[in-house]
């Protein structure tokens, strides 16, 4: 073949290759197959030759691994001759570097975008040697613990975690643990301090969180991981990487007691109880309401498992029951619920009435054994009030017209006891709304219309929690709705929750709170359990988030 024949059959394949449509393709990739638990992994997605504006989902890696960065999606295009031929290249890349949660072998899922998938890859976890741990351990370290070794299903664990760490270390501290069916509440969010360690001074961040196990069987806390790097890395210095792994825990989660007897299982380390009654009970009249207040205050347990205040009705007066006020204020010991409920009391015969005992029984998680709290019946004493005076008229004043005979006056008033008894009647309904109406306004009055701020928040997510506790669908979804508009005010509506959140366990909740609404049988809605519905939006409630966009944000250490 001649040179100028060759140069012909190049030149046109060189055209072919040109004018043929390049394939899409998508690899994973990791910088290291086996790590240990101290080291971070660099995993990269790439798709070649495609012009898609999709993203991947990559929240299936959060199972086993935190996410710690995240870029792209990155766009490189480049064209290039070899051999005579031109070649065209375009791909995007997103990149992510990942710690480990845990030792073991684990498995990056495949990924799924347009038409390609990825293949999965497998890592391998080990434990760090003694030497690097001794090494990060003269830089920073962790000490984690727990308040018990056991407790019973929904008693109060109490979860300490702290890093030490010295002179200018940057990263992210652990967010709080994710557990399956439990409810996380942070007790301390951040407290720092200096502390003094085989002769060399520390800086200490903690935080403390109350966990209560929604099962019983066996609850296990995973071990918290930081990674971070130390030094200032000016001119005259670089920063190192330095990591640490703490401890995990695992714990004995008991079911309730047989030797409870209560309808509400009450696990706690104190409950007491008392009333009050604005108004004078020795001046009780009929038709006159006064309010009783019952007041429960509760050491060891969050504000959403407290009992639903139940009171029995009361022979010979009428009662109306305001809506429980919850709230739960954080200590040193652990959390402390308050609930308040305000009962009207309205007389309706006058003579004794006995306002009967209220019982709560609950167990004492210090003694472990059951105890009643207690307010004891009382008896009041109503009076009649004062009748209002009707006067008639003698008959030889009453005008008569001729051929009316005369009415004699005792049948004129014995005619308008009738009338009377009607207007007495209406008189008690009108007072009895008024007394409606007023407390209301009182009621209104007392808390001010604000704008909406933290303590807003605070009461949706414990009408939340009440509705998981009572495993009430409706009203879980309905709270579930208000607090998601409180936390994230631009969404509207629950998928748009899930979006912002990235959250497997969240999306799946919500999804099977749905199918128990919709699906139209009765005993879906019955069996409908609220624990993981709860749990999922309880690590959402313990992430920081953007103001402006709503995405979720690490809480920064940053101890420089």
């Amino acid at each position: 073949m001649s040179k100028r024949k060759t140069g012909k059959y190049w030149f046109l394949l060189g055209l072919l290759m040109v004018a043929l449509p390049a394939t899409a393709k998508m690899t994973a990739t990791v910088d290291r197959n086996v790590v240990s638990e101290l080291d971070l992994i660099t995993f990269t997605l790439r798709v070649e030759n495609t012009s898609t504006t999709e993203s991947p989902n990559f929240s299936a890696i959060a199972r086993d691994f935190d996410i710690v960065q995240q870029s792209g999606p990155n766009r490189s295009s480049k064209i290039s001759i070899i051999n005579g031929v031109q070649q065209s290249e375009s791909f995007t890349e997103w990149h992510l570097t990942l710690r480990p949660r845990r030792q073991g072998e684990f498995q990056i899922p495949a990924f799924r975008l347009g038409g390609e998938v990825s293949q999965p890859i497998t890592v391998r976890v080990t434990e760090a040697s003694a030497a690097a741990q001794n090494q990060m351990n003269q830089f920073v370290f962790f000490e984690t613990s727990v308040s018990k070794s056991s407790v019973y299903v929904q008693e109060e664990l109490i979860y300490t975690v702290r890093l030490y760490y010295v002179d200018a270390i940057s990263g992210d501290f652990p967010a709080p643990p994710r557990l399956e069916n439990a409810v996380i509440e942070t007790i301390e969010n951040e407290r720092r301090f200096e502390s003094i360690v085989d002769n060399r001074r520390f800086f200490v961040l903690e935080k403390k969180y109350a966990i209560y196990p929604q099962r019983s069987g066996s609850l296990e806390i995973p071990r918290e991981a930081f990674s971070g790097t130390r030094g200032r890395g000016n001119f005259f210095s670089s920063r190192e990487r330095v990591g640490a792994v703490s401890e995990g825990h695992r714990l004995r989660v008991k079911p309730r007691p047989a030797a409870f007897s209560g309808t509400h299982w009450l696990p706690a380390s104190n409950v007491s109880m008392s009333e009050t009654w604005k108004g004078n009970l020795d001046e009780l009249v009929v038709g006159e309401p006064i309010n009783r207040e019952i007041t429960l205050n509760v050491s060891g347990v969050a504000a959403s498992l407290l009992p639903p205040m139940t009171t029995a009705d009361i022979d010979g007066a009428k009662t109306y029951q305001d809506p429980p006020n919850t709230e739960s204020t954080p200590t040193d010991e652990g959390m402390r619920a308050v609930l308040t409920t305000t009962i009207g009391v309205v007389p309706t015969r006058e003579g004794s009435i006995e306002i009967p005992e209220v019982r709560i029984p609950w167990w004492n998680t210090s003694s472990d054994r059951q105890e009643v709290a207690v307010i004891p019946a009382r008896r009041l004493e109503v009076n009649a009030g004062v009748m209002p005076s009707v006067s008639v008229p003698p008959a030889s004043s009453v005008a008569t017209s001729p051929g009316v005979p005369a009415v004699p006056a005792s049948a004129t008033a014995t005619n308008l006891w009738p009338y009377l008894t009607l207007l007495l009647g209406v008189l008690w309904l009108i007072t009895l709304r008024q007394w409606h109406v007023a407390r209301r306004q009182s009621t209104k009055a007392e808390v001010p219309e604000q704008p909406l701020d933290h303590s807003d928040e605070h009461r949706a997510y414990q009408q939340l929690e009440s509705a998981c506790h009572n495993s009430d669908p409706s009203a879980a979804s309905t709270a579930l709705y208000r607090w998601a508009r409180f936390r994230f005010p631009q969404i509207s509506s629950l998928q748009e929750l899930c979006t912002i959140a990235a959250d497997p366990e969240l999306d799946e909740a919500i999804r099977s709170l749905e199918l128990c609404l919709y699906a139209g049988d009765p005993d879906t809605s019955r069996n409908w359990q609220g624990g993981n519905l709860l749990a999922a939006t309880s690590r959402l409630r313990n992430e920081s988030s953007d103001p402006e966009t709503g995405r979720m944000l690490p809480p920064q250490l940053n101890p420089l």
